[in-house]
């Protein structure tokens, strides 16, 4: 069952996911914000049939139960994430960056701007944890959570410095957030961030091949050596001259971008 026909089945439709999906969102925060509330309630509906999904498969170990689980977690995620970049769930602050801070009081300053989306995809981890607590399909949880750690990364690479921070995506309602990016060529974390993905994608993969694994345990191990390449992979965007508008064409937002020199140069990084 474990054939490398089934796998590469299970890597197609978890690559087509992240492709559709991460499309989709960024279509719609691209249109204009009239448009938001329907797109949201679309979002909410969605979740809320995925957390149902989730709990009706939680004990089930099928190859299928796996891909519900999985679908069920990019669906909550996506939510929480057309959220915060339509400007509904995003933090306390929606200032600029005050310019000239300092290592720490530019994180706490971050951490204002951004503080009600980190507490939300906190509450959907832990959703799904009570969800699937003690059963056996726990794709959901392993899904939600890798994705939860990858972003973390990238957001504190983002702010420590990168080169490509993909501040010209970011729409009308969140543009307020470029300004406590930094730029640099690269940071400390970076090297530490992408040899963890390379781990992380190199011991799914290892689990995934194991010939004493079940159908739903490959299935699982496949999604999440996939998510975690992938995540890899966007990582190594922060740093190469890759736009993203070469992957998803109606990313790049057709409002003007903050005019260089103004917002931005308040987000380099500051002497330490």
């Amino acid at each position: 069952m474990n054939a490398p026909l089934h796998l590469g089945l299970v890597v197609l439709i978890a690559c087509a996911t992240w492709w559709l999906s991460t499309g989709l969102i960024l279509s719609l925060v691209a249109r204009e914000q009239r448009t938001y509330r329907w797109s949201m309630l679309g979002a909410v509906v969605a979740a809320l049939c995925a957390i149902a999904a989730i709990a009706a498969t939680r004990s089930t170990e099928t190859t299928e139960s796996a891909l519900v689980g999985f679908a069920g977690a990019i669906a909550i995620w996506g939510c929480i994430e057309m959220a915060f970049l339509m400007g509904y769930v995003v933090g306390p602050s929606r200032k600029d960056c005050p310019p000239g801070l300092r290592l720490w009081p530019r994180f706490k300053a971050s951490w204002a701007a951004i503080a009600h989306h980190e507490i939300a995809l906190l509450a959907g981890l832990v959703t799904i944890s009570i969800l699937v607590a003690g059963r056996p399909n726990a794709v959901a949880l392993q899904t939600f959570g890798l994705m939860w750690a990858m972003r973390l990364s990238t957001k504190l690479n983002i702010f420590l410095g990168v080169s490509s921070a993909g501040q010209e995506y970011l729409p009308s309602t969140v543009r307020h957030l470029g300004t406590y990016f930094a730029y640099a060529p690269m940071n400390p974390l970076f090297p530490i961030s992408v040899t963890a993905a390379t781990a992380a994608t190199v011991l799914f993969i290892t689990a995934a091949l194991n010939p004493l694994a079940t159908s739903h345990e490959a299935t699982g191990f496949t999604i999440l050596a996939t998510f975690a390449g992938l995540a890899l992979f966007e990582h190594w965007l922060l740093v190469l001259p890759l736009k993203m508008s070469v992957i998803w064409p109606w990313a790049e937002q057709q409002e003007p971008p903050v005019p260089p020199g103004a917002s931005l140069a308040r987000a380099q990084q500051p002497s330490q």
